[in-house]
């Protein structure tokens, strides 16, 4: 089968890898481009995927022309990054939180009604059903106080670090 969608990745971080990865894997949908500011990251998504990767997200769009892209960016770069899809005229997906501010989150919402754009964001964890078994333990007491929770492995960031803006 042919894939009948273009998906484009902005953000090549952790949850970008997820989307980029979500999205080879339908049959429906060709995976045709990742922008990312790190050189690195991309080289990662050029061996997996074999994808066209940018630096700059403008040219992505522009070259191309995908029919929904994924922006999954850091929080205060969401509304720039996610006003330029929308402008471009294509549906977009943010991950969440929509906007690092509520000005910039109901300005992105005013805009995509304007465009006639489809707006989503990703709350992709509060669906998960692991999750939401989790949850109901936690709410039900069964697992105790809750201090802490940290992924297997990974460092806590340096307070204040942030990814390269585009």
């Amino acid at each position: 089968m042919s894939a009948s969608l273009k998906a484009a990745v902005i953000g090549g971080g952790s949850m970008g890898r997820n989307h980029a990865r979500v999205f080879a894997d339908m049959d429906d949908v060709a995976l045709v481009g990742v922008a990312d500011v790190s050189e690195a990251s991309l080289s990662f998504f050029q061996q997996r995927y074999h994808v066209n990767t940018y630096t700059d997200y403008h040219e992505m769009l522009q070259r191309e022309k995908p029919d929904l892209v994924s922006v999954v960016v850091p929080t205060e770069m969401h509304f720039v990054v996610a006003r330029d899809v929308i402008a471009a005229g294509v549906p977009v997906l943010v991950e969440k939180p929509i906007a690092a501010t509520l000005n910039e989150g109901a300005d992105l919402i005013h805009l995509a009604a304007k465009h006639k754009v489809m707006l989503t964001v990703g709350h992709i964890e509060r669906f998960n059903p692991a999750i939401r078994a989790l949850k109901r333990c936690l709410d039900a007491g069964e697992l105790g106080q809750v201090y802490q929770i940290s992924r297997a492995g990974s460092a806590p960031s340096p307070a204040g670090s942030k990814m390269s803006a585009w």
